[in-house]
């Protein structure tokens, strides 16, 4: 008895594995992939979607690469480091204003009806 060898089940790479996902909505689907299951479905030989994966892992290295050679020319990146100073100034600030505006006016409230209260 022969047996023929099975071709191996050709799926596409979305996260419900469904069997009809049309190009156009697997490449808005694919940028908020993550980077793990983007490289997963590249390096699998079984995916309908393999050269669209490999593009897109080839566009992120290359985006990541940019954003290093940027980050290494301003290392202080304005949009993306904080100071811890400025992270502690800031959470005084809030925890004052709550204060002002939240806990003195109820404070001042009760106190007043206590005090009128006959």
């Amino acid at each position: 008895m022969s047996t023929s060898p099975v071709a191996p089940i050709q799926y596409h790479a979305s996260p419900l594995n469904q069997a009809y996902f049309s190009e156009e909505s697997f490449e808005e689907f694919l940028p908020g992939a993550s980077n793990a299951e983007v490289l997963k479905w590249a390096n699998d030989p079984n995916c309908v979607e393999m050269e669209m994966c490999i593009k897109e892992v080839s566009r992120r290295v290359k985006a990541l690469a940019d954003r290093r050679a940027n980050l290494e020319h301003n290392p202080l990146d304005p949009r993306t480091e904080v100071s811890a100073d400025a992270k502690y100034i800031a959470g005084r600030i809030a925890a004052h204003l709550w204060i002002i505006f939240i806990v003195l006016p109820i404070v001042g409230w009760v106190l007043y009806e206590i005090t009128t209260a006959r």
